[in-house]
């Protein structure tokens, strides 16, 4: 069924319009690597990394908004670790990429202090990661099956990054769409509902989440949420 998916402004009120004008990949991760510098400076021992623009999704369905892999990249220097930022987490703003960067960085200096801060291979947020994305300036919560990995960016973060979330907001003109993936907006609710229908009730991972109900044929197609670009499990 064709839906109607939100325009920019919709998900951040600071994304300019669509313009004519292009938006290169250097520009991109030009802006990404500054915010991740700032962040060395507001974080002393913070690594230095190989930046990618990459693909977040696949098979249809929406993996992750970000990555960091300690030792992917080595050089006569050494080993560099790899931060990979997903193309498709562009929609939702400035300031949750910025959220997105910053959540690795708590990982980036997991690693530099050699701290266990996950487990089930690297999908279970321990109370270590907690502390270290607070101390990179994030708001944390807790989810059941994978600890407190759900981060969001304290606002006052931007005045720390004002000139980095000034650079970066121009170019988010762009976004990378998951193929054969249908991307719906739906009611924001904090339970879900409380009469059980025979067909699956289905959640994003907005914070509240988005709840929909589907048939259990159209459950097994990968189905977006416009706003966190999550899927809905």
């Amino acid at each position: 069924m064709p839906v109607q998916l939100p325009t920019e402004s919709d998900l951040d009120p600071t994304i300019p319009p669509l313009t004519d004008a292009p938006v290169s990949s250097v520009a991109l991760t030009t802006a990404l690597t500054q915010i991740w510098q700032r962040a060395q400076v507001l974080n002393p021992g913070l690594p230095d990394v190989m930046l990618l623009l990459s693909n977040g999704s696949s098979n249809g369905r929406l993996s992750y908004y970000g990555s960091f892999e300690p030792g992917r990249w080595t050089g006569a220097a050494g080993t560099l670790p790899e931060l990979v930022i997903a193309g498709e987490g562009l929609r939702r703003g400035a300031l949750p990429v910025l959220g997105t960067v910053l959540h690795e960085a708590a990982h980036a200096l997991a690693f530099a202090r050699n701290v266990g801060e996950t487990s089930r291979n690297g999908t279970y947020h321990n109370g270590k990661f907690k502390s270290l994305a607070e101390e990179v300036g994030l708001l944390v919560g807790r989810d059941e099956h994978t600890g407190w990995s759900v981060t969001r960016p304290d606002p006052q973060l931007q005045v720390h990054y004002a000139s980095e979330i000034a650079q970066l907001n121009p170019l988010l003109q762009v976004k990378r769409v998951v193929p054969h993936c249908t991307v719906i907006q739906a009611t924001r609710s904090t339970v879900p509902m409380r009469r059980r229908p025979p067909r699956p009730q289905l959640k994003c991972q907005c914070d509240p989440p988005r709840w929909i109900t589907l048939g259990s044929a159209a459950a097994l197609d990968g189905i977006c949420c416009a706003v966190c670009c999550y899927e809905f499990k």
